[in-house]
């Protein structure tokens, strides 16, 4: 992966259209998500406990007063479920299956409450069905589940409190009917922009990193990036004993060009280069400028055979291109894979003498470990 532009379109239901980038962003919120999640339980569980106490003193109904306690402890006892589960939930997908069943559940559970006792005013009600769609929205989840979850909880609860509350008149119904609907369209208008603006804040925390790890001509990843990447995927390799391949390409008079046209012009050079270099390389690859005209590409997960018909693919590709200024080019690349005694420093200065032999040997060719030259498409 050369670096590559980020795509910053976020779709209608406040996500990334990249699902690679969701899924990046997802993980990296999932840390947020529990933070959150573990005092919004405890408040819930200490709310639950006060309004059974509220009810205690409010319901006269000895039945009724019973089956909203009943109902209650077990949103308690739901709710602390939840918080145990959390601990131990580690993929947002299942998170938010695990976090919308728990909002269904409360919300059919506190439509029986609303169904089973009439307030002492029925402007109570309105009230408390606020109070039901903010919690909601306190919750961390999907938007688009957000916005299902409280419209049925809008709908249900209004329908629960109205049954509940015997005759009102149209206009009070109405009433009461036009302020559900605002608060369930502000709550979610208001979610919808948390989730867009969460993202474009990440997005560009994402970009300023990424300004510092870039090398500002070629587009590819400087010095202390490439070497983090190399260090990062030596050890995956050594972790999980995949094959990691690696080489240094370096472009055979680049020093003639910079004498006869100037260094602007070799800078125009380098950066044309590398984007060649970019364009024809895989997604998994990583790119980077090591200094001057020397430049180091990690191949994760390749062995040497495949790595070697990517080097050839790039030589060939330089050598055929012509340039602006410099006209035709060619280049020298060093390749090696990692094997089991190396290190990251050994990996880097094999690779490095096997760059030198090309240079010596005539240039214009990939020599490769243990020492067999490519050149031309020839083998020798």
């Amino acid at each position: 992966m050369g670096v590559r532009k980020i795509n910053r379109d976020i779709n209608w239901l406040g996500e990334f259209t990249d699902s690679n980038l969701e899924s990046e962003f997802l993980a990296h919120d999932m840390q947020r998500i529990i933070w959150i999640i573990k005092p919004l339980a405890w408040m819930l569980m200490v709310l639950g406990t006060s309004s059974i106490l509220c009810n205690y003193f409010i319901i006269a109904d000895r039945n009724v007063l019973i089956s909203n306690i009943i109902v209650k402890v077990l949103l308690i006892l739901l709710t602390f479920g939840l918080l145990i589960w959390t601990r131990y939930v580690k993929r947002f997908s299942d998170y938010v299956h695990g976090i919308t069943l728990y909002e269904i559940i409360s919300v059919l559970c506190l439509v029986y409450m609303f169904r089973s006792h009439t307030p002492a005013h029925y402007l109570l009600q309105p009230l408390g069905i606020t109070m039901v769609l903010l919690v909601l929205s306190i919750i961390p989840n999907r938007w688009i589940n957000k916005l299902g979850v409280s419209l049925l909880a809008g709908i249900s609860l209004f329908i629960a409190s109205v049954l509940a509350s015997g005759d009102i008149d149209k206009q009070s119904l109405l009433g009461y009917l036009m302020y559900t609907c605002m608060v369930i369209v502000l709550i979610n208008v208001s979610s919808y922009l948390q989730h867009y603006n969460k993202r474009l804040s990440y997005i560009k925390d994402k970009e300023i990193i990424m300004l510092s790890a870039i090398d500002s001509l070629t587009g590819a990843y400087n010095r202390t990036k490439i070497s983090e990447e190399l260090v990062k995927w030596f050890n995956y390799s050594k972790r999980y004993d995949t094959p990691l391949s690696i080489m240094i390409i370096d472009f055979d008079n680049f020093k003639k060009i910079n004498d006869a046209h100037g260094h602007l012009a070799g800078d125009n050079v380098l950066a044309e280069l590398s984007s060649i270099i970019r364009e024809n390389i895989r997604k998994t690859d990583v790119f980077g400028r090591w200094g001057g005209d020397e430049f180091v590409l990690v191949l994760p997960n390749t062995g040497i055979e495949q790595a070697l018909k990517i080097a050839k693919r790039l030589r060939e590709k330089i050598e055929s291109n012509v340039f602006n200024i410099a006209g035709k080019m060619t280049c020298s690349i060093g390749l090696s894979q990692l094997s089991v005694e190396d290190n990251v420093e050994m990996l880097l200065h094999k690779t490095d003498r096997l760059l030198y032999k090309a240079k010596k040997t005539g240039k214009n060719k990939v020599v490769w470990h243990p020492g067999v030259l490519e050149a031309k498409g020839e083998v020798h």
